[in-house]
């Protein structure tokens, strides 16, 4: 039951965006009061992240929206909102030089 709660979902992938939009719409429509999406790589084919831009998605509004940078194009959101670019170079090093 969302109602009431700041929700997250998180996947491991988003390419076009729809299933998030449809998910966030759900939580939304269910009492969520806001949504917020952490996915593991960002491909976004054809710009698709333009539709998590606030402007261009009135009605479904992530409130933040983390991705790691594991995909060239996700350097172009950085400093757009509602996007969190969060960098893995500090995990690689730790994995392979420790």
């Amino acid at each position: 039951n969302p109602t009431g709660y700041h929700c997250i979902i998180i996947d491991d992938l988003v390419q076009s965006g729809g299933t998030l939009i449809e998910c966030a719409a759900a939580v939304l429509r269910n009492g969520a009061v806001n949504v917020s999406a952490f996915v593991g790589h960002g491909i976004f084919p054809n710009e698709s992240w333009k539709k998590f831009l606030h402007s261009n998605n009135p009605i479904v509004r992530f409130d933040k929206f983390y991705l790691t940078n594991t995909y060239p194009n996700t350097e172009m959101l950085i400093d757009k909102p509602p996007f969190k670019v969060f960098s893995i170079a500090q995990i690689l090093c730790n994995i392979c030089f420790n």
